[in-house]
Order: structure tokens, then sequence, then C-alpha cells
């Protein structure tokens, strides 16, 4: 936890928990720690992913600079999620 050490342990267990539970990111194996336990390893969701490209972009620059291409497909994405969760939350 190189940068980290400052931070208890469980401060930093207590918050993978938590972008675990909420999908930010998933377990991708094991490690064997100098105690002798396994801990476990941890990558970026396809959510985590998606939400570290959208806070490298800004929206207003987008909007200014994208082809129609991309604008089209980023307005039925956008359409296409909002019906999602309208009809989600109808049930």
């Amino acid at each position: 936890m190189k940068g980290h050490r400052h931070y208890k342990y469980q401060v930093i267990d207590r918050r993978l928990k938590r972008l675990y539970e909420e999908r930010w990111i998933l377990k991708n194996g094991t490690k064997k720690t100098k105690p002798g336990t396994d801990t476990p390893l941890y990558e970026l969701s396809l959510r985590g992913q998606t939400a570290l490209e959208m806070d490298k972009t800004s929206r207003s620059r987008f909007l200014r600079e994208a082809n129609d291409d991309l604008l089209l497909q980023m307005k039925k994405l956008l359409a296409e999620f909002r019906e999602s969760t309208r009809k989600a939350s109808k049930n």
C-alpha cells in the first residue's frame, strides 16, 4: 500500500469492501501476505473503468467538439438508460 502507510488497514479494508459491494471493483485472485494469510486482489470493473473515462472527459467539451455520429450514439445511450430506469422504477 505504497503512499497509504498512514491509513489504518481497517479504513482501507472498509473502503475496498464498499467499492466491491457497489460494483466499482472486482476481485481478481488472491495474494499471500507476509504473515501467511491470503488477501484479495482487486481490479476495476467495467463500471469503474467507465466512471474514470467519464471523469476524464469534459461534458461541455464533448458537446462542443464531438462529431455528429458520436453525439447520436451518446443521445441513444442516454435515452436507452433513461427508459430502462423508468421501467425499473415502475416495477
